[in-house]
Order: C-alpha cells, then sequence, then structure tokens
C-alpha cells in the first residue's frame, strides 16, 4: 500500500488499525484480544481492571478494541501486575 493509502484521512491511528486488522486476518492475536481474553478468564471487569491498575476503563477498552495497537510499556507493566501474570503472557 502506498503512504498515501495507509494514512488515510485519520492519519497514524487509521495505520494502526490497519496493522491491528491484518494481525486478526491472519489468524494472529491481537494484544487487545489477548488483554480481553485473560480478564475475562480472571473473571474481572474493566472497573475491577482500573482498581487494580489504575489504567482508565476508557483506556483499557481502546485496548481491547484494537484502537491501541501496542500501548506503552508502562501500561503494559500495570496491567500485567493488576492481572498477575508476566509481561510475556500479556504480550
Amino acid at each position: 500500500m502506498d503512504g498515501a493509502v495507509r494514512q488515510g484521512a485519520a492519519g497514524s491511528g487509521a495505520v494502526e488499525t490497519m496493522e491491528a486488522a491484518a494481525e486478526v486476518e491472519s489468524g494472529a492475536e491481537t494484544f487487545g484480544e489477548r488483554l480481553r481474553r485473560m480478564r475475562l478468564a480472571r473473571g474481572l471487569s474493566q472497573a475491577q481492571l482500573f482498581y487494580l491498575t489504575g489504567i482508565p476503563k476508557e483506556q483499557i477498552s481502546r485496548i481491547e478494541n484494537n484502537h491501541v495497537r501496542m500501548p506503552r510499556l508502562s501500561t503494559v507493566v500495570a496491567l500485567a501486575r493488576g492481572m498477575r501474570c508476566t509481561i510475556d503472557e500479556l504480550a
């Protein structure tokens, strides 16, 4: 794809969304899908995960819905601590 098509009207966010869509099409689980699966497996709501991590529910939702392809390392660390798993398990 050329740069104009990839960026679209939304700027770099469109690129991240397209890359996340490509991961879904390839069968690979995205970070957001893995986060949701692990959160639900632990019986946690987004509100409970906020309480454990300090990461706002809105941000958790954006990550789980692949609007954030790969969050900051500090966010990943907080999520892993809150869900009592390793970064490798989450990422």
